[in-house]
């Protein structure tokens, strides 16, 4: 009779593993690749491939790849990918940088909606037209970041006083004359509707290029649509000696505002007016601001953002958000104008 002892059998079994273990076999080890540039031979790169292998000793080979560029010595990690490639570290650091620019793109453009770019107008960095004993209707798009005009190419012309009132705001900022878009008229109305663009080059920079815009008349209705977003600062500057003067902003609107009236007064649509908060009105001029001044920042240094200063000296200044133009200031220059022109100077 053979008694069985469970307990046992277990013990020996145990023991007999302990001292036959099975042969090891090491966990599968990524190959790690390391891209080095040979100074030597700038034509080409050289790739070194390290395996593990299974006695923990390494084999190395070496394989020269053809190189169309030529640069410094330089070491970069490469990460294998599914498809079997390697990218460079760089590159995933610049796709996340690139996803992230998209991202912030992306929200603001979801938060603040903007009409497409106008196919059949180009791009300029500096723009100036002055009209007379007429009404126009443009478009423009702005982009500071273009190369400035030489002085040789930009034309000024008479003085000022033909063309409107003085326009108020810091001229020392950008040069009296720096201008990226003017507009003047003399007996004219203008109607003008302006892109401030930078395609994301504003991440690069230090500090926002800002874009100057200056329109004005002697004798008409000025009226001017801006579209931009937070990374596209604008300076804007409006006036008409005898006329209304409208302005359409983008909601991404955060900024100062001085507004000048002589015989006239101001007055802001239903969507702006709650946000903005007046600091001062005295002899027909107001300082305001648009937005949340203590979260902007503003009064702690020199302002980066975009600003507003507009001038009629008889007549009205009427400021709204651009989506609000639609129905009710499409035709800001259409109406009214023959009358007001009509009155001053009869029919032209």
């Amino acid at each position: 009779m053979i008694i069985k002892d469970e307990k046992l059998i277990q013990e020996i079994d145990n023991l007999d593993d302990a001292e036959h273990p099975p042969p090891y076999t090491p966990a599968p080890t990524a190959p790690r690749v390391i891209v080095t540039q040979d100074t030597g031979r700038p034509s080409t790169k050289k790739v070194v491939v390290v395996v593990a292998e299974e006695d923990n000793s390494s084999t190395a080979s070496t394989t020269n790849y053809p190189s169309s560029t030529s640069t410094s010595s330089s070491t970069s990690t490469l990460r294998p990918s599914k498809g079997g490639s390697s990218t460079p570290l760089s590159s995933f650091e610049d796709q996340k940088n690139n996803t992230r620019l998209g991202k912030k793109k992306r929200n603001e453009d979801s938060q603040f909606p903007r009409p497409p770019l106008p196919q059949t107008v180009r791009r300029m960095s500096h723009q100036h037209a002055r009209f007379v004993n007429t009404s126009v209707r443009r478009q423009f798009i702005i982009d500071p970041y273009l190369p400035l005009l030489p002085e040789t190419l930009i034309e000024y012309g008479e003085s000022d006083e033909d063309y409107g009132p003085q326009l108020g705001g810091d001229m020392s900022e950008g040069g009296a004359e720096i201008r990226n878009l003017k507009l003047e008229g003399k007996n004219s109305n203008i109607d003008a509707e302006v892109w401030i663009i930078s395609d994301g080059r504003d991440d690069i920079e230090d500090t926002l290029k800002k874009a100057y815009v200056d329109v004005r008349a002697m004798n008409g209705i000025v009226s001017v649509r801006m579209h931009s977003g937070p990374t596209s600062p604008f300076v804007l500057r409006v006036g008409s000696h005898n006329g209304n003067v409208h302005i359409a902003l983008p909601r991404s609107f955060t900024g100062p505002m001085t507004l000048r009236v002589r015989n006239g007064w101001t007055s802001f649509s239903s969507s702006l007016s709650p946000n903005v908060t007046t600091f001062s009105e005295v002899h027909g001029t107001r300082k305001c601001f648009v937005g949340d001044f203590v979260e902007s920042g503003y009064g702690r240094g020199d302002w980066l953002g975009s600003s507003v200063d507009a001038t009629s000296l008889n007549g009205r200044i009427k400021i709204c958000y651009y989506d609000e133009s639609n129905d009710s200031t499409s035709n800001w220059s259409a109406r009214g104008s023959s009358a007001i022109l009509g009155r001053l100077f009869g029919s032209f």
